[in-house]
């Protein structure tokens, strides 16, 4: 075991590597590869390359002195670690050199952090390292220490990336205006900034033309706004919450219908539920024509308030780190319900629970891209497939009670009625046998998620 005391300085640029080099520094020069496996408040496992040389490496510990333990490993362990990474792997270029007769680094970083460039002094004394200063000419190259801040920690730079790299909404919009692509959300984001990009994508999809489009669209948006609180000002959330709400809740029996159609193979019941829904669907819109949509004008404006005059405590925080914790609140929600459920519930429990995994469902599906992990998608995949067999409980609930209201005859709607059970009693007994396996999963989900906020 070994005690690492380091002191870290930001630099402005490469300037001070140039200015070294031309009073005749020598430097060992090496290129780096390193990624983490664990990352915790004070506690870290980091894999590093220099040359054909591999380490593993344990830190514990905060600030300038921390406990370090270094082993060497070999090329198969470090390349069977790289499946199980946390955040990104770092790439830089590090310049060795001796300062007052210390260990010094300037790391020039590459890919996604290039642009960055710090300078690390190593000593073997804390007190040595407290008090220690730089001065001119070396002083002029450094921006601030950074020694006590997370942000420029490596493993905090593997997970969230290089905090003064800020998103440029305008471009982001005038892309989104101009083509259908997916937004690939940086780990740096900010909540507002990318609450402000996915509502500014899904803009037209408030067409009055296709009134179910236009409902979901206000679904999504209420669930996005609830799920991520205090991003926007408070009462301005509320005003638009409540529209979104009355929205939704008129057009429930739509909805319902519309997945009734996308499931039923019954020739008979399908042009009754085709009728119904025209219906529903008629009058969905004389309610959206006659109801005051005006607060959608609002929201467009709103939308393209590049200011923070709308904001609220959470704007500013990053995405990732709020989605986290937000999301680890709702497993907790699910978790709870799942555990409680069994075979004598009434229907009504697996609903409750259905609207749980909708709200993650729609939130996840909207931001899984900014934690670029393979168990966070693989989860969102089969997130989507377990909410789907809650989903089709309801689904057949509503089409056994449309069939019932089309069907006269007492024999029929028995036997229609038996075979609709007997479909509803397999898919629950399916959820309960999935049950176990899904919560599994979800805790695996929650360890990564930990790691975020």
């Amino acid at each position: 075991m070994g005690v690492e005391i380091e002191r870290k300085f930001l630099l402005k640029d490469d300037g001070l590597l140039k200015f070294l080099n031309q009073i005749g520094v020598n430097f060992k020069r090496y290129e780096i590869v390193q990624f983490y496996t664990k990352i915790s408040k004070n506690a870290e496992t980091r894999y590093r390359k220099i040359g054909d040389n591999y380490t593993k490496t344990t830190k514990i510990g905060t600030g300038i002195t921390r406990k370090e333990f270094e082993n060497t490993c070999e090329k198969t362990e470090f390349e069977t670690a790289l499946s199980s990474q946390i955040g990104e792997v770092l790439n830089k270029e590090r310049f060795e050199f001796r300062l007052n007769n210390n260990d010094a680094f300037i790391d020039v970083f590459s890919g996604d952090l290039s642009g960055l460039f710090t300078l690390e002094v190593e000593f073997k004394d804390e007190l040595y390292g407290v008090f220690f200063r730089l001065k001119e000419p070396i002083l002029s190259h450094i921006l601030k220490d950074v020694s006590d801040d997370a942000n420029f920690k490596n493993k905090s730079l593997a997970l969230f990336g290089l905090e003064s790299k800020k998103s440029d909404l305008e471009f982001a919009k005038n892309v989104l205006k101009q083509h259908k692509i997916p937004i690939n959300f940086t780990k740096n984001i900010t909540a507002k900034d990318a609450l402000s990009l996915a509502f500014f994508q899904i803009l037209d999809d408030f067409d009055k033309s296709e009134p179910l489009k236009f409902i979901k669209t206000a679904q999504k948006c209420l669930v996005i706004l609830e799920f991520l609180p205090e991003i926007f000002d408070t009462k301005l959330s509320q005003n638009f919450c409540e529209n979104f709400k009355i929205l939704s809740d008129f057009a429930k029996v739509n909805l319902e219908l519309d997945e009734c159609l996308k499931h039923t193979k019954n020739a008979k019941i399908t042009p009754f539920l085709k009728d119904a829904l025209e219906i529903c669907n008629a009058n969905l819109a004389k309610f959206l024509n006659e109801k005051s949509t005006e607060f959608l004008a609002e929201w467009e404006l709103f939308l393209n308030e590049d200011s923070d005059f709308f904001s609220s405590k959470n704007a500013n925080e990053k995405l990732i780190k709020l989605l986290s914790f937000q999301t680890r609140v709702k497993f907790i929600e699910l978790r709870r319900a799942l555990r409680a459920l069994n075979q004598d519930n009434k229907n009504d429990e697996f609903y409750k629970i259905e609207k749980i995994l909708s709200e993650i469902f729609i939130v996840f599906s909207s931001f899984e891209t900014i934690f670029n992990d393979k168990n966070v998608q693989k989860f969102s995949k089969k997130l989507g497939k377990f909410h789907a067999l809650f989903n089709s409980l309801n689904t057949l609930d509503t089409l056994l009670k449309a069939t019932l209201s089309y069907i006269s005859d007492e024999k029929k709607s028995q036997k229609i009625s038996a075979k609709t059970y007997e479909k509803i009693y397999k898919i629950r007994n399916k959820i309960i046998k999935k049950r176990e396996k899904f919560l599994k999963q979800l805790q695996k989900v929650v360890k990564i998620l930990r790691i975020y906020g």
